[in-house]
């Protein structure tokens, strides 16, 4: 590509993606990506040395509709490499991928070879001669992964060892506030802010159940208004859906469980509980009584 720092208007730098693999000594799913950087000129021109700094940059992934999505930042191993004519340079990046980026690559990528590219960032400059104004330039380098070669890497970053299933992206407007608070759980999940996860299942528990009961599903246990799983379900489902609502609400409280929430009590609470909203809300969709009842609020 043409270089905007460089010294002729002949002068071109080429990079090229030799290698992406799994990243080795890091505690952190991770990828890393060998860059290949030569250096070409027109005859006429006197070569010169170039200097590059390469700056953080980016590793995006195309979907099925050629759309370009950012992933995660590259981050460069060695930030200033020296181009001339007589070698080759190279360059790599580091790439982390937690298992939450990795299942956002896995739905963009829909069991397809995984392509996208690695949108590098730079400064370039004459070895001899640091200019008073440093632009910053970009390239893009595309690479494709075959589709085996793929879920060979995704085994070597420990997803197989994160059992993958599927979640429904829960949508309902008159739960909106409990869905809020339960993706609000996944997110301290991801930052293993456990104690934060039972605190938002909790909230998110809370309006579910309110909402059951403002909808004319109420009953009574100790003087204390309750979630009527009987009357909405029917006695079988009910009384087991009470018992595990019940017993949830137990959990996620202080006192609950000995101990601080740990992250198998995160995932506990952050499974049932998603199951549960939306257990409920394939149940007042399917209902007759549901567009009369929209109005309710809580």
């Amino acid at each position: 590509m043409m270089i905007g720092g460089l010294y002729h208007p002949s002068a071109k730098l080429h990079f090229r993606l030799i290698r992406l693999s799994h990243a080795t000594r890091t505690i952190i799913p991770s990828l890393e990506a060998e860059i290949t950087i030569s250096h070409t000129l027109a005859r006429e021109a006197t070569p010169e040395i170039i200097n590059l700094v390469i700056m953080p940059s980016e590793f995006m992934v195309m979907d099925k509709h050629n759309n370009y999505y950012k992933v995660a930042i590259a981050f460069p191993l060695n930030h200033r490499i020296t181009v001339s004519l007589e070698r080759t340079c190279t360059i790599s990046f580091l790439i982390e991928l937690d298992p939450y980026r990795l299942i956002q690559i896995e739905r963009l990528r829909e069991g397809r070879r995984l392509i996208g590219k690695l949108r590098i960032h730079f400064i370039s400059f004459r070895h001899d001669k640091m200019p008073y104004m440093l632009n910053a330039e970009r390239v893009d380098v595309n690479f494709e992964i075959p589709r085996d070669q793929w879920i060979e890497t995704l085994d070597t970053l420990g997803l197989k060892r994160v059992s993958l299933i599927e979640l429904p992206e829960l949508e309902f407007e008159d739960l909106k506030q409990a869905i809020d608070y339960l993706n609000e759980a996944w997110r301290h999940y991801f930052r293993c802010d456990w104690d934060e996860v039972a605190s938002n299942c909790r909230r998110a528990h809370n309006i579910l159940s309110t909402y059951i009961r403002k909808k004319g599903y109420e009953t009574y246990e100790n003087d204390h208004p309750v979630p009527d799983w009987k009357k909405l379900y029917g006695k079988r489902i009910g009384n087991n859906l009470k018992q595990i609502s019940k017993a949830l609400h137990n959990f996620l409280y202080p006192g609950g469980h000995p101990g601080r929430f740990t992250k198998s009590d995160a995932q506990l609470a952050l499974l049932i509980e998603h199951a549960l909203i939306n257990h409920v809300i394939n149940r007042f969709k399917k209902s007759p009584l549901y567009e009369q009842t929209r109005d309710c609020s809580i």
